[in-house]
């Protein structure tokens, strides 16, 4: 076997095994994060954001399970900020080489394993003889005897690389924050911090307003002499057993115009017929009166003759 080839064979065990760590540790960090969210009511935030405030309330649903917008914002947010701080843990990390590890998991082939990678290229008899013994004690045989059944017990395997003080620990936090989420979110708890106290201590989010603030203007002509009674409750009137109806006839609200404020208006009338100006209206009363009328009448063409 090839010494490089057995160096691939380490090296892809360990990639596969700090990737088992990294996603454990993504999750962690996911459900940490999102119980934070849950905690601090941030699934309301998405309400006083312009551009998603319009989404906020629906219900979707994925395979007969319905999900409301904020939830599944909150959980997308949640996801985003977890693989950045994983990312960034990830990048910060000091990670050793594969043949750093292979060194630190077996002390008989330290610093013999080094000096062979370095000088793998070149071809003499000193470096030929210290590859072979490495192989040797990699993988348990000698090229000289292929034969898997007289294969030794190997010094450093794949599998050793795989630190299993890390994956316990791991598994141990993760185990935690799955039983913190399931608990919090199943007996729903939460704390009294609403998302509207991120604006009162952070006043400068962009794209946030605050829904309390509220722009009141003043007309200039406005009698200023009367006073103005913010504290006065308004007048109501019940009648107990009545309805009442509140209904505005249309025009009521139109109000009176003085006649110099407004244009004159012109009213359609028929004129009387012509008669005869010689001809005078008697100043007498016909006698034939309705009955129980009669004394009225008679003092109302009276009072008009004197007149």
């Amino acid at each position: 076997m090839e010494f490089e080839g057995v160096i691939k064979t380490y090296e892809k065990a360990i990639k596969k095994y700090r990737f088992i760590y990294t996603l454990l540790e993504f999750l962690i960090i996911t459900l940490i994060v999102y119980t934070i969210f849950f905690l601090l009511n941030i699934d309301q935030v998405f309400k006083i954001i312009p551009f998603i405030e319009i989404y906020s309330g629906r219900t979707y649903y994925l395979a007969d399970f319905g999900v409301l917008f904020d939830t599944l914002a909150m959980f997308i947010t949640a996801l985003i900020l977890s693989f950045l701080i994983t990312l960034s843990i990830h990048l910060k990390r000091k990670k050793g080489t594969t043949i750093d590890l292979i060194e630190a998991k077996s002390t008989l082939v330290r610093e013999r394993l080094r000096t062979a990678y370095d000088n793998r290229d070149k071809e003499n008899i000193i470096v030929t003889d210290l590859i072979r013994g490495l192989v040797e004690d990699l993988t348990g045989y000698t090229e000289d005897i292929p034969d898997k059944s007289t294969k030794k017990s190997s010094q450093v395997k794949p599998s050793d690389m795989f630190d299993s003080k890390r994956f316990k620990l791991t598994v141990l936090l993760l185990l935690a924050s799955t039983s913190a989420f399931v608990y919090l979110t199943s007996t729903d708890t939460r704390t009294d911090f609403m998302p509207e106290n991120l604006i009162e201590y952070s006043p400068f989010i962009p794209g946030i307003t605050d829904p309390s603030d509220t722009v009141h203007f003043r007309d200039e002509t406005d009698d200023v002499s009367d006073p103005v009674q913010v504290d006065e409750k308004p007048t109501l009137v019940v009648v107990d057993g009545e309805e009442i109806d509140l209904s505005i006839p249309p025009g009521a609200d139109a109000g009176f115009a003085r006649e110099e404020e407004g244009e004159p208006q012109v009213y359609d009338f028929s004129p009387s017929s012509a008669y005869d100006v010689g001809v005078m209206a008697s100043p007498t009363y016909y006698e034939e009166l309705p009955q129980g009328y009669e004394d009225i009448i008679k003092r109302y063409f009276e009072e008009m003759a004197e007149t």
